[in-house]
């Protein structure tokens, strides 16, 4: 299975570095291909300040926790995208939320794979548009088990 992590999961996986959505990003029993736009690098380090003080753990841990993160997945330049694959996603995100976009367009360049995001807004108007590759953590973790 080939799976495009949104940033949200990422961070879901950082404010609660023991739970199902860590769990599903680290444990080698669930085993996944993992991608990821570069930008989400960007986003979480930007942020990073925020997700140790929600998360409640010292700044280094939040270091070791993304570390971890980072080496189970695969991280894909934007710019390598097939405009296609842009085009695509932007009329398809563009009335939910653009700045999906990235994402939504590696899953297009990535045959057999699906989004896994936590934006539940997301979901339901990809899934309203007939774009059905996408999945809630639920819906992973069954799959997975």
């Amino acid at each position: 299975m080939k799976i495009v992590v949104d940033t949200n999961i990422l961070f879901s996986g950082l404010l609660t570095p023991f739970g199902k959505i860590a769990d599903l990003l680290t444990n080698p029993k669930y085993n996944f291909e993992k991608y990821c736009c570069h930008y989400t690098m960007v986003e979480l380090f930007k942020y990073h300040n925020k997700i140790v003080e929600l998360s409640k753990q010292k700044p280094e841990d939040i270091g070791q926790i993304m570390y971890g993160f980072f080496n189970k997945i695969s991280f894909i330049n934007e710019s390598q995208l097939q405009p296609i694959h842009k085009q695509q996603a932007y009329d398809l995100t563009k009335d939910i939320d653009a700045k999906d976009t990235p994402f939504v367009a590696l899953v297009l360049a990535i045959p057999e794979s699906f989004l896994w995001t936590g934006d539940k807004k997301l979901i339901n108007g990809l899934r309203n548009k007939d774009f059905q590759r996408c999945i809630s953590t639920e819906e992973l973790f069954a799959k997975l088990n």
